[in-house]
């Protein structure tokens, strides 16, 4: 390259030159760059997806937890069933994993007809894979199945609840201490029943509140009755160790002692001895109670068998 006049005073341009060929080349090659945008939606969306993550890891593991800390699972015992039943729709009730669980079982011709799950509380997936042994139940006319891999609260649960509702329609089994309600039923159900005699009565009773006790299937009740312008009033159950099913059957007697002013009514059928043991305390308490020259005596109750 020829260069007119004086080369030297081309010197400093010829300087920046090659800063200069460098910045043409930098802005050709990010021509086509786009920046990229963030999206605060696509930001919340991310921290949102990363939140529910870890809220479902932290379900899980609390869930894994609930289980696993859980007492070791109960086992079922084998019992020496009647397999005579009476026919009709009875209702029972056993202990899931995570509470009661109630069952219908339809008897016809004598035989198990049907089952059905009421209602439960616990998990959909392990109650349905529990319910597979209800059709066992139904085919071999026998709750003496086994419980199913994976779901055996569940199982425990129905099965207990099948043999609560079979105890209703007359069948009888031996004691079994996973379901020691069953045993109660039993005991109640099959043993010599009690008798209660019909008594005479004060012909007045005192003004006041009464303690009275008998003896019930399990062992001493205790009621408290209320005596109001000569009357019975009101008669509550302070103590019992019968079972919950049976006392609450038996309970209904109470309202017909003040109906009918007299301790001369009827045992509940199916609760013979939680009967006889409330109207013996009754019977205790108004003698506390009494006014008149007749003599209030305890109900007469037969011994019971040894279990």
């Amino acid at each position: 390259m020829k260069f007119r006049g004086n080369p030297k005073k081309y010197l400093p341009a010829l300087g920046f030159l090659p800063t200069a060929v460098l910045a043409v080349c930098i802005a050709v090659s990010l021509g086509d760059y786009t920046a990229p945008v963030l999206s605060l939606d696509a930001v919340g969306e991310s921290a949102e997806k990363s939140t529910e993550t870890s809220t479902t890891e932290k379900r899980r593991e609390r869930k894994t937890a609930a289980v696993t800390t859980k007492a070791p699972a109960p086992a079922v015992e084998k019992l020496s069933e009647s397999g005579t039943y009476k026919d009709g729709t009875y209702t029972g009730t056993g202990t899931g994993f995570s509470g009661p669980i109630t069952v219908q079982v339809v008897i016809e011709d004598g035989k198990i007809k049907d089952i059905t799950i009421l209602s439960a509380t616990d998990d959909s997936p392990y109650l349905q894979n529990a319910s597979a042994l209800l059709k066992q139940i139904v085919a071999l006319q026998s709750t003496n199945v086994d419980t199913v891999s994976g779901a055996t609260y569940s199982s425990v649960g129905l099965i207990s609840a099948v043999r609560d509702a079979l105890q209703k329609a007359g069948g009888s089994s031996a004691s079994d201490s996973a379901l020691p309600t069953l045993a109660a039923a039993k005991s109640q159900s099959n043993e010599e029943p009690p008798t209660v005699e019909t008594v005479e009565e004060p012909a007045a009773y005192r003004d006041g509140v009464y303690t009275g006790t008998g003896t019930g299937f399990g062992g001493e009740m205790t009621v408290q009755v209320t005596v109001s312008g000569g009357r019975i009033t009101d008669i509550q159950i302070l103590s019992s160790k019968d079972d919950s099913p049976y006392l609450q059957n038996a309970s209904a007697l109470l309202q017909n002692i003040i109906a009918a002013q007299s301790t001369n009514v009827d045992a509940v059928s199916g609760a013979t001895f939680s009967s006889t043991g409330l109207i013996e305390a009754v019977r205790n308490a108004l003698a506390n109670a009494a006014t008149g020259s007749a003599e209030t005596t305890p109900a007469a109750v037969t011994e019971k068998k040894p279990e």
